[in-house]
């Protein structure tokens, strides 16, 4: 995103309403909105918590696309396995400018596919016991990913004192 503080607002905003979301789901779901955890994927009440869940991972995949400028996409695996594979390469052969930089993707698809594999372990382990509230778990690493990703800007004194005259 831009410099100024006004443009991450939106994105902050977009990722609450996803955290809402995986919390309604939870917290929904727990209460028995969508019937029993699990079960396959025949009534009414599974395609709307299907329906939401892939609104929240477009909405994600959306946000994450637009803030990284096309770089990032969230909520699949095989691009960024590919370009793994490409920055690889180039930080093996690239000029020295070009390795720094494909070591930067490289550590970034690293971060990405290997998340991606954590989860995957993560979920069904604890699926089984906590059923539809298993959807809170995405919310404590999606809040570090956007604080860390888009941190608010300090002013500096000169900043300060020369908005404050103006």
């Amino acid at each position: 995103p831009g410099g100024r503080d006004g443009d991450r607002t939106g994105f902050y905003v977009l990722f609450g309403a996803e955290a809402l979301l995986l919390a309604a789901v939870a917290i929904a779901g727990h209460q028995g909105a969508f019937g029993p955890f699990g079960q396959t994927v025949e009534t009414y009440q599974d395609f709307v918590l299907l329906g939401i869940l892939a609104f929240v991972s477009g909405l994600q995949n959306a946000v994450v696309s637009v803030a990284t400028g096309n770089a990032v996409r969230t909520t699949h695996v095989t691009g960024p396995a590919t370009d793994l594979a490409v920055f690889l390469a180039q930080a093996v052969s690239g000029g020295a400018t070009n390795r720094k930089t494909a070591r930067r993707h490289v550590r970034l698809r690293l971060v990405k596919i290997g998340s991606f594999v954590l989860g995957g372990v993560i979920a069904p382990l604890c699926a089984a016991r906590l059923d539809y509230l298993v959807f809170l778990a995405p919310i404590v690493p999606l809040a570090v990913g956007v604080f860390v990703a888009f941190p608010r800007e300090r002013t500096t004194p000169s900043e300060e004192s020369s908005t404050a005259i103006s």
